[in-house]
């Protein structure tokens, strides 16, 4: 698992240094306690509490990925849709990485398998991941079956850590129906930029900006979609070879011009 990738996710990249200096990696992290994260630096509470939460997220994730494929439970595939479903299993795997469980099972049987474990933690993420393939790939009503669960999981669990996100994929596929829902689009955005700021998770934050300055961008409101997105941006001193910050950057660019 890439560490920096991680806490992005999570919105605490800020931190990345100083796990960094004190040689936390991969086999030190799930071990790492409140009293651990205080001499990192990691002084707000809220903080502490998502990166504790997190950790015991990886503890569980760690004892699934000890499950081999044999153990998990056969799930008979028509022929004819053997294609498409590898075709999402590509597109997933670059989405969130190569883990033991994406190459075990595809997304669609992961998703499965993450409701028989009642892990709760990272199911919105995956669903989030999953809703934008399906959009990608036309799949509507799946990408949108695909949000109502994330949502109704969080309201339920009460796991909230990426709700902006799953709210910004839900804006997406607003924007990707048949016919285009941008009001729609619009709420989800600006829920997706309020749960971030309030979360402080600024890798979220700069998402739900990028997403909803495109809209406002072609709803022809250059002004107000710069003057949304600069600041967010402005905000990060590193990573800017990281995908969402090229694009953020690139959007601006265009802003500009």
């Amino acid at each position: 698992m890439n560490l920096a990738s991680w806490l992005r996710s999570l919105g605490l990249e800020q931190y990345e240094a100083a796990f960094r200096e004190n040689a936390i990696d991969n086999a030190v992290l799930p071990n790492l306690t409140a009293e651990d994260l205080k001499d990192l630096g990691v002084g707000l509470v809220g903080h502490r509490r998502k990166l504790l939460d997190a950790i015991a997220a990886l503890r569980t994730d760690a004892s699934a990925e000890a499950t081999s494929a044999d153990d998990l439970p056969a799930i008979d595939k028509p022929p004819s849709d053997v294609a498409e479903r590898r075709q999402v299993t590509v597109m997933f795997s670059d989405l969130v990485g190569s883990t033991a469980l994406s190459v075990a099972m595809d997304p669609e049987d992961l998703r499965d398998a993450l409701r028989s474990t009642g892990t709760t933690m990272w199911s919105p993420l995956y669903l989030s991941g999953l809703a934008k393939i399906y959009g990608e790939l036309g799949r509507i009503d799946d990408a949108r079956g695909c949000i109502r669960e994330a949502i109704t999981g969080m309201e339920t669990s009460k796991e909230i850590v990426f709700a902006a996100e799953v709210h910004r994929v839900a804006g997406e596929i607003a924007l990707r129906a048949p016919q285009p829902n941008r009001i729609q689009a619009h709420a989800y955005f600006r829920r997706a930029l309020t749960i971030a700021r309030e979360q402080r998770a600024k890798s979220w934050e700069l998402r739900a900006a990028t997403s909803l300055a495109r809209l406002l961008r072609d709803e022809g409101k250059r002004c107000e979609a710069r003057d949304l997105l600069a600041p967010v941006y402005d905000w990060f001193t590193q990573g800017f070879d990281t995908l969402d910050l090229k694009e953020a950057r690139s959007l601006l660019d265009a802003l500009a011009s």
